[in-house]
C-alpha cells in the first residue's frame, strides 16, 4: 500500500510538471493581445522548477537526481523572485529599482553557487541517494550556500507580505487574484 501511494507521487509530479505547460499556453492564448511580461516569465520558472522536481524523483543515479534536484532550487529561486515581481504589479506598487536589482543579482549568486554544487561544498555537502518505495530521494547536508538560499526566501516572502498588508492598510484597490 505505500509503494501505491508513492507511485501515485510520481504521477502526481508528471501531471503537475504538464499541468505548467497547460497553464503557460493558456495564460498565453487567452492574453495574447495584453500579456504581462511578469507573468508570463512567472510560469516559465515555474515550469523550470517543476521539471527539475520530476527529474529528481525519477532519477536512479546520483547525478541524475542532483542535476534535477538543482534545477528545481535554481528554477524555484527565479518563481519566487517572479511571484514578488507579480504581487508587486496586482498591488499597484513600484518595485524600486535598486532594490529589484540587489535581490536579482542575489538570485544569480545563490544560482551560480547552486549550479557548482558537484564541484565544491557550498550548497549540499555529501550528497547520496536512497529509494523510499519507488521514489528516489537525495539525502544530504546543509552548506553555507543553503542559509544565503532559505535567506533570499526570507526576503522575498517577507517583501510580499509587506506589500500586501500596506496594500489593505492604505485600503488601495487592488486586484482580488
Amino acid at each position: 500500500k505505500v509503494y501505491t501511494n508513492f507511485m501515485t507521487l510520481k504521477i502526481v509530479y508528471l501531471s503537475l510538471f504538464f499541468i505548467s505547460f497547460i497553464e503557460l499556453v493558456i495564460f498565453y492564448e487567452t492574453t495574447l493581445d495584453k500579456i504581462n511580461k511578469n507573468n508570463l516569465i512567472l510560469y516559465l520558472t515555474s515550469i523550470v522548477a517543476n521539471f527539475g522536481y520530476t527529474m529528481s524523483i525519477f532519477c536512479s543515479s546520483l547525478e541524475g537526481a542532483m542535476c534535477g534536484n538543482l534545477v528545481s532550487y535554481i528554477g524555484s529561486i527565479f518563481t519566487i523572485l517572479f511571484m514578488l515581481t507579480v504581487t508587486v504589479d496586482m498591488c499597484k506598487k513600484r518595485f524600486y529599482t535598486p532594490f529589484r536589482i540587489f535581490l536579482l543579482v542575489y538570485a544569480l549568486a545563490i544560482s551560480i553557487v547552486i549550479a557548482t554544487t558537484q564541484n565544491s561544498n557550498l550548497f549540499l555537502k555529501h550528497p547520496y541517494i536512497v529509494q523510499e518505495n519507488g521514489i528516489t530521494v537525495i539525502k544530504y547536508d546543509f552548506g553555507i550556500g543553503m542559509f544565503f538560499y532559505i535567506a533570499y526566501l526570507a526576503i522575498i516572502n517577507l517583501s510580499a507580505m509587506i506589500t500586501v498588508i500596506h496594500s489593505i492598510k492604505i485600503k488601495k484597490r487592488v486586484s482580488t487574484k
